[in-house]
């Protein structure tokens, strides 16, 4: 059994529709379909657009903009991208060394799976203990770091962390 779902590229814009099949592990375990979804796909259909526009999806609904707005990127872009937008853990390691927020050897750390002073208060932004403790598993387990992880928008909002623009700066936006 396969199910429609539509395709986006980083800028959230439609490419294609596709067929995401049933993961019969999941099914299994909760008794009612689960499929696996390709990353940046979406199940609502995109609207019909016309001759020099594209479907571009915000987030949460699909935008029309003109093949240049949406080539140029804006607020629904960089919404789409902040969607999709990972790093593994040797590249957020990178990114943060990089960009001074991390020393030589605390990128060390985070790339060992180790969870550097300068991450661990980044994490303790997070509201709740339960946050903050799956925070610091993702990080150890080496789960990739998600643009749109809670744990971004807690540091944004932080006065002693990086700025939203920032942190797209460390994630790779160049809109």
């Amino acid at each position: 059994m396969a199910m429609t779902v539509y395709q986006t590229d980083e800028l959230g814009r439609f490419v294609a529709a596709e067929q995401a099949h049933l993961d019969p592990l999941e099914t299994a375990a909760t008794g009612g379909n689960v499929y696996l979804i390709p990353r940046g796909a979406v199940t609502v259909p995109p609207p019909q657009v016309g001759a020099g526009h594209v479907a571009v999806w915000t987030g949460d609904a699909w935008a029309t903009r003109t093949e240049a707005e949406a080539a140029n990127g804006g607020p629904l872009a960089i919404n789409a991208w902040r969607a999709q937008a990972t790093l593994s853990r040797l590249e957020m390691a990178l990114a943060l060394k990089a960009s001074g927020m991390l020393t030589h050897a605390q990128a060390m750390e985070l790339a060992g799976g180790m969870i550097p002073a300068p991450l661990a208060a980044f994490i303790a932004l997070l509201p709740d203990q339960e946050s903050q403790e799956f925070a610091e598993i993702a990080t150890i387990a080496g789960q990739p770091f998600e643009r749109a992880s809670p744990l971004w928008s807690a540091v944004a909002a932080a006065d002693t962390g990086p700025s939203e623009a920032e942190i797209d700066a460390l994630f790779g936006w160049t809109g």
